[in-house]
């Protein structure tokens, strides 16, 4: 009972309805923050491992009763990518799916991948991505075999979707004719990759830290600021360089383009963040920035006094509380001193770290102008509003935290009149912790209405505890 009374000041209840009405100039504009600066989408694309975590066929499934299974062959990818899967088919298709993070958000825009291939194959090869739910296919692309008997060859591919998925349950797939001659039904495949082609990747190197809270001393930490130097040049230097010439070497001439590098991994953890500060970051920053000056350097943590043009890494891990209390952490803030990550969230509901991204999406500008609010007072309500400058709608995202009951909205925008139709799509869950997982079902709830301004163009509607919404005008 004791617990019970320390806990209920902290719960907020909702009589009245909040009211909120939207200008139409003033306030921030919608940060990226949340975004990232790189996406992803495929899930153990090297099956790399070690003796504590062995290589494994996590997030891969196989096609129409392909048999897939990790081999070390005497021939590897590279001796720093041992292992490869076997795809075994009997006849017709055969292949294997990826499952995402989570799910992969497939929208309009071109995807770039590739993935290598060792085994005589005369056929085709197809890459694909789809709903995992539906089976409909968003875009796929036929690529022509090069494989050859006894060597590793790659294939490139372009995908590139018509239209946006409605969810995130779906999947990436490489297939092939199994019956088709040549090596018949069992190539080996390696560093499967596909990726927004429009995403700038981070180089991350390591900045002299294990996570046991070994630091490298700073007299020995010269020798790894030279491995990320040399790492750069292999990645950006011409072929009249040394590691340029081992990068045409190994099959490709032409030079990446590396716009960020981030120095070491969470060094705020394991007592490493004195080491970080002091030395560390320091020296990698000084280095590259003296050979390559247009390269942005990102620490790993933004607990730290940035040198020069550094930036950092909200990389955070914390809880359900303090992720609401930092809501207005990067309000009129800008692009000066932020990566663009998104924080990293350890232990949390969907409530805390939806508060938490609400707020980085109000702040520094970007793109989409958001409007300012006359209503200031936040909580147990959070929320922003906007523009979506592709369709002009305007938009309201909202989540709710700690609250007793259903928590009433009254919601104007400048500008929109009675009878206007809205979207409003609530996210719940019974489980603060319950996630969507790809062929598993549904544990979060999504519901989407139609509501319609009345008097004064007012959008009144109610939202429950622990939920996340988004209203958007039709």
């Amino acid at each position: 009972m004791l617990r019970k009374r320390f806990l209920l000041p902290l719960l907020a209840a909702c009589g009245a309805a909040v009211e909120i009405s939207v200008a139409s100039s003033g306030g921030n504009a919608t940060s990226g923050l949340q975004y990232g600066i790189m996406e992803e989408l495929i899930r153990n694309r090297a099956f790399q491992g070690g003796e504590k975590y062995p290589s494994n066929l996590d997030a891969w499934i196989p096609i129409d009763g392909s048999a897939l299974s990790l081999k070390n062959l005497s021939q590897p990818l590279s001796s720093a990518l041992p292992t490869s899967v076997n795809v075994k088919g009997t006849a017709g298709k055969a292949g294997l799916t990826n499952l995402g993070w989570w799910g992969i958000d497939v929208r309009e825009q071109t995807y770039t991948g590739s993935f290598y291939v060792k085994g005589a194959y005369n056929g085709t090869f197809t890459a694909s991505l789809q709903s995992n739910k539906t089976g409909e296919v968003y875009a796929s692309a036929v690529i022509v075999s090069k494989s050859a008997r006894g060597e590793w060859t790659q294939h490139n591919f372009t995908l590139t979707p018509t239209k946006a998925a409605s969810n995130t349950q779906n999947t990436f797939s490489i297939t092939f004719d199994a019956s088709v001659s040549g090596y018949l039904n069992d190539p080996h495949l390696s560093l499967i990759t596909c990726d927004p082609s429009n995403k700038s990747a981070v180089l991350a190197v390591w900045g002299g830290f294990a996570l046991n809270g070994d630091a490298i001393p700073e007299s020995e930490l010269g020798t790894y600021v030279q491995d990320a130097l040399d790492e750069l040049e292999f990645l950006t230097g011409s072929v009249d360089t040394e590691y340029g010439a081992l990068r045409a070497s190994l099959g490709h001439p032409d030079p990446w383009t590396v716009k960020y590098v981030e120095v070491g991994n969470e060094d705020n953890l394991n007592d490493g963040l004195d080491s970080y500060k002091s030395y560390r970051f320091q020296a990698f920053y000084d280095a590259i920035k003296e050979k390559y000056p247009d390269i942005t350097v990102l620490a790993s943590t933004v607990e730290i006094d940035f040198p020069g043009d550094a930036g950092g890494d909200y990389h955070l891990y914390d809880t359900p509380d303090n992720f609401v209390e930092k809501f207005n952490y990067f309000d009129h803030s800008t692009d000066a001193k932020s990566s663009g990550a998104t924080p990293a969230i350890s232990h949390s509901t969907h409530g805390g770290s939806a508060v938490s991204q609400k707020g980085s999406s109000s702040s520094a500008p970007k793109e989409t102008p958001t409007k300012s609010l006359e209503q200031h007072t936040f909580g147990p309500l959070y929320y922003v509003a906007g523009v979506d400058n592709t369709s002009n709608s305007h938009i309201f995202k909202a989540a709710v935290y700690n609250s007793t009951a259903d928590v009433p909205v009254s919601l104007t925008f400048d500008g929109v009149k009675a009878g206007t139709s809205a979207s409003l799509t609530v996210l719940t869950a019974a489980d603060p912790l319950g996630m969507n997982e790809v062929g598993a079902a549904n544990i979060v709830d999504k519901k989407t209405s139609t509501v319609t301004a009345g008097v004064n163009g007012v959008f009144d509607f109610s939202l429950p505890n622990l939920s996340v919404a988004v209203l958007k005008t039709e």
